[in-house]
């Protein structure tokens, strides 16, 4: 419908069945690996590599949302705004990843 509903149980319903597990999983990953410090160094590389994986997969379902809002942008000054919002937030994002 390009009708975006901001009402609070709409957004925690939507939340619920689509980032809640995502979030969860690096979370629960996260605190894995300190559970798991003192096991073996490549087992915790392992994890690492994981969680980071699992956080490009977020960053790309962000992205698709991004790419979806961008398409409903009429006026060129908007247009040119909202893209150049998105590769800000895709170098803060890239930035992000190296950092952690």
């Amino acid at each position: 419908d390009g009708v975006y509903d901001l009402r609070p149980s709409v957004v925690i319903r939507v939340y619920l069945r689509g980032w809640l597990v995502c979030d969860f999983s690096v979370i629960a990953l996260d605190i894995a690996i300190l559970a798991f410090f003192s096991a073996s160094k490549s087992r915790v590389a392992r994890l690492i590599r994981l969680s980071r994986i699992l956080r490009l997969i977020r960053l790309r379902k962000a992205s698709l949302y991004i790419k979806s809002f961008t398409e409903q942008i009429r006026a060129p000054d908007a247009l040119l705004a909202a893209k150049l919002f998105e590769l800000i937030c895709l170098i803060l994002c890239i930035n992000h990843y190296i950092a952690c």
